[in-house]
């Protein structure tokens, strides 16, 4: 990052309270919005004077317990966005809390390109955090530095043209030494109708059909196939989470016979505000991204699912995993449904199986993804920010955002009237700005 301040600057600089104003699409329940909640919420405690911007959600209970405060704006709207409006909004809200700093918490297409829009308006610097599998690089606009929270979004992000010293990895935000109240994971268990003699197995994750729909109807076929070869299987899947697939998947599982009959082992539970009474209640927790590092971290064993395979949690299996972060699909697997079936049968049967992996994959979570680590990375990340900022010209800035917006643009129009339309021309051969 270039040579630093003397040792009295940093000295200095290392005491300073930021002033930092964290901007989110919204506060309902999701992976990357809970990590950046308890992301602000550390950023408090550690003594930073810390503002969150968002849409409403159920999860702004938790900032204002924490002291931390809300100011709420509609950027989870679609509407005629990115906004004129929310940008100069955001950019009172900058000024009004005297930000020294903006970090870009989950970025979403619209507050990618609004986000940098404010900082050259108010001169305040800006990190933007990609946690979003499913938001190519192409649609973002080339201004560093970039978070990313998956390997291979590094390499992503290279081969278009980012210098790597532009592109940071951020893996630590993963909290550790939760503790459930012992009623509350009773509570649970009977709510998913587990009883002492089954096997209860949860997937924490929104409902939704841009990014778990197809791995869920993988899962739930799978139960249909070990129901079929084993009508007293003492399985039970638990679903906790909501969103706008709810329905399809729910008709999946109908069609299935797997809910709303007698004896039925497929549970829809909605939305949890906090979930982890669902992690502690389990036999064995299935799923992907930021929700198999929880349940690792309570020493759950765990299962990464994807359309077309999956693999138990353990060390032999992580370099691997890392890679793709639980969400990337491997090469298709043919015999994926039979060897997830197989899977789940050796993992109910072997005891000793699942301690094993409950007790590697809290190690790993310890090593890579413990959260007060994290914390302590954007903070060292963001006073490098305040301290040494890297302005980009206000004409390089807005060729950015106007590249990413058309191809944000002309995205949904090839989307909507055919991909037989070209392409725009990729900036990938455009130089970075400096």
């Amino acid at each position: 990052m270039g040579a630093g301040p003397t040792a009295r600057g940093s000295d200095r600089d290392a005491d300073r309270r930021l002033r930092i104003l964290v901007l989110l699409r919204s506060l309902e329940i999701g992976g990357g919005i809970v990590n950046t909640v308890r992301l602000a919420v550390e950023l408090h405690r550690r003594g930073h004077n810390v503002c969150v911007v968002s849409d409403e959600g159920v999860l702004a209970a938790d900032l204002h317990e924490a002291g931390v405060p809300v100011v709420f704006l509609p950027l989870d709207r679609k509407g005629l966005r990115p906004s004129p409006n929310i940008v100069r909004d955001l950019a009172r809200v900058a000024r009004k809390h005297r930000a020294d700093c903006i970090f870009n918490g989950e970025i979403s297409s619209e507050t990618v390109i609004e986000a940098p829009l404010v900082s050259l308006w108010t001169g305040a610097p800006l990190l933007q955090a990609h946690y979003l599998n499913w938001l190519s690089p192409l649609y973002l606009p080339r201004l560093g530095p970039m978070l990313v929270t998956k390997p291979y979004m590094v390499d992503d992000l290279v081969d278009l043209g980012w210098p790597r010293e532009s592109v940071i990895l951020w893996e630590a935000r993963i909290p550790l030494g939760i503790v459930v109240d012992p009623e509350r994971v009773r509570a649970f268990r009977s709510a998913a109708g587990a009883g002492p003699e089954h096997f209860l197995a949860v997937t924490v994750c929104r409902l939704d059909w841009t990014a778990n729909q197809q791995w869920l109807r993988f899962l739930l076929d799978a139960v249909r196939t070990l129901y079929g070869e084993d009508p007293e299987s003492p399985l039970r899947l638990a679903l906790v989470g909501d969103g706008p697939g709810r329905d399809e998947i729910m008709s999946h599982a109908r069609r299935l016979g797997l809910i709303e009959t007698d004896r039925a082992p497929v549970r829809f539970l909605g939305a949890m505000a906090d979930p982890h009474p669902a992690y502690a209640g389990c036999d064995l927790f299935i799923g992907r991204g930021s929700s198999i590092l929880r349940a690792m971290s309570m020493a759950v064993p765990s299962i990464a699912l994807g359309t077309h395979y999956s693999r138990p949690v353990a060390r032999e299996f992580f370099e691997e995993l890392t890679y793709h972060e639980f969400t990337r699909n491997l090469p298709c697997d043919p015999g994926a449904l039979l060897a997830l079936v197989a899977l789940l049968r050796r993992l109910m049967s072997d005891p000793d199986l699942r301690g094993r992996m409950a007790r590697e994959g809290r190690e790993l979570v310890a090593e890579r993804y413990d959260l007060a680590r994290g914390a302590g990375q954007i903070e060292g990340w963001l006073r490098d920010l305040v301290r040494r900022p890297r302005p980009v010209s206000r004409a390089r800035v807005c060729l950015e955002v106007a590249h990413a917006l058309a191809d944000q643009v002309w995205y949904r129009i090839r989307r909507r009237f055919g991909y037989h339309l070209p392409a725009l021309p990729s900036r990938q051969g455009l130089p970075f700005p400096q």
